[in-house]
């Protein structure tokens, strides 16, 4: 039997967002990617060590005689391209921009993944050069908050 936060991992993982042609678990995120599986999303129960770490990845809140909820911070990791594949990185610009917007609305229409969520599902999407397995992509980490009933 999995808990909450492992079962909100695995439905993050199990959205469809336009554009991304694999998604991975916490189960199954690989090592390394070839080419051929980009863009991808990798499903991460962490904070991606740079930006937002103004706050701690888990918080527990339990008051006494009331329900209890514990709020999760972790890391949607987009892939988009190696750096390098492009000419320059504005040939690659729209293409991960639309897949942002894609991302967006994806989880505007899943933001409590079913009734998984206490709370709907907010984030912080940080695009630029993400390093997945010693490989430096453009891509972008979203930074996400969950709240779920303990």
């Amino acid at each position: 039997m999995t808990g909450k936060l492992h079962s909100a991992l695995d439905a993050l993982a199990a959205l469809t967002v336009t554009g991304v042609k694999h998604s991975y678990s916490v189960n199954a995120v690989p090592e390394r990617l070839g080419r051929a599986t980009l863009p991808v999303l990798l499903t991460l129960p962490m904070l991606d060590g740079g930006g937002l770490r103004k706050r701690d990845e888990f918080e527990m809140i339990a008051p006494t005689g009331s329900i209890a909820v514990a709020v999760y911070w972790i890391t949607h990791m987009l892939l988009y391209a190696p750096v390098g594949q492009y000419r320059n990185a504005a040939s690659a610009l729209p293409g991960l921009t639309d897949l942002i917007d894609n991302y967006a609305l994806t989880i505007r229409a899943n933001s409590r993944l079913g009734s998984l969520l206490y709370l709907p599902i907010s984030y912080v999407c940080l695009p630029g050069d993400v390093t997945w397995g010693g490989v430096i992509y453009l891509g972008a980490r979203m930074v996400l908050r969950l709240v779920v009933e303990t």
